[in-house]
């Protein structure tokens, strides 16, 4: 498995389509404000379910991250951790972004995937 704290990005890899999300207030049928989600951004990236060393280390950053979201660097997008990642049906919320070795090319959010109990 490829170190998702490298540099390189390999394009072919980004062909996850993500949704780039945040948190949001609504007014309910009742007046209530209601928690709704706004998305800000979509993006191509690379979703990546950790194991073994990578889960070591991402998990260094923060313990509950499962998995690793790589996109190229954007600067008109801050993602920071109240945010979430929708790919399909599955969300993903943001624990910690990093902006891989402070180059400005590559960010890697480190997520923990939402399981909705059925």
């Amino acid at each position: 498995m490829p170190n998702v704290f490298t540099l390189k990005i390999d394009v072919g890899q980004l062909r996850h389509r993500v949704a780039i999300q945040q948190p949001a207030l609504t007014d309910s049928a009742y007046g209530q404000p209601k928690p709704t989600w706004n998305t800000v951004a979509t993006q191509w990236a690379r979703i990546t379910s950790l194991s073994g060393q990578e889960l070591v280390n991402a998990q260094q950053h923060h313990a509950e991250t499962t998995h690793a979201v790589e996109m190229r660097f954007n600067p008109d997008i801050s993602i920071d951790p109240t945010y979430r990642l929708q790919y399909g049906t599955r969300n993903f919320n943001a624990l910690s972004v990093i902006d891989v070795q402070e180059r400005r090319i590559k960010t890697v959010v480190l997520c923990v995937e939402q399981v909705d109990p059925t």
